[in-house]
């Protein structure tokens, strides 16, 4: 098991590393190679194109293996902790107002648009078993309101800028909004 995981490690790896200096190569930031070597190793298109292969490659079922969870898992919070051990807290106290503006703005808006938005459409098809139309609702709602902190900073640190202050607002807004929803 352990070395299953280590080769699928391997390929993941290898293929989000090529995909990403291939972007880069194109002037377009390295984590549009990563996400998308994702996609092409995931269910949607080697899954159905070779499911043998992706079988191989992440087992039955990826989604509950316990072993990739943790990875993705401990490999968001080390991003996290770069970005965060690069940007300082101190830096972030004089953009307060701005910080809290543009998050109230970002969050409440696209959270009361969906409000207003999806009971016009035949959203309750995507209820389960035991559907709850006001909490799919609120659900939508916060989908479309929060943002990729992840993806945010992986560009931010690709294009080099994420000792910026431009960089230090957005990360504050975002990290805020994500809170508030």
């Amino acid at each position: 098991m352990v070395g299953d995981v280590f080769i699928t490690l391997a390929v993941a790896i290898a293929v989000a590393l090529g995909l990403g200096q291939l972007c880069q190569l194109v002037r377009i930031p390295r984590v549009v190679g990563e996400i998308f070597a994702g996609v092409l190793l995931g269910t949607d298109i080697l899954g159905r194109l070779i499911p043998g292969a992706h079988r191989i490659l992440w087992g039955e079922n990826a989604q509950s293996n316990p072993v990739f969870i943790l990875l993705s898992a401990l490999g968001t919070v080390l991003l996290m902790f770069v970005a965060g051990f690069e940007i300082g807290r101190k830096s972030i106290g004089k953009e307060g107002k701005t910080i809290f503006g543009l998050a109230i703005g970002s969050a409440v808006l696209p959270f009361m648009a969906a409000l207003l938005i999806v009971p016009a459409l035949d959203y309750q098809t995507l209820c389960g078993v035991k559907c709850d139309p006001v909490s799919l609702l609120l659900m939508i709602a916060i989908a479309a309101s929060v943002t990729s902190i992840p993806v945010i900073t992986r560009i931010f640190m690709d294009l080099g800028i994420l000792q910026t202050r431009f960089a230090r607002i957005v990360l504050a807004t975002a990290t805020l909004e994500d809170l508030l929803l």
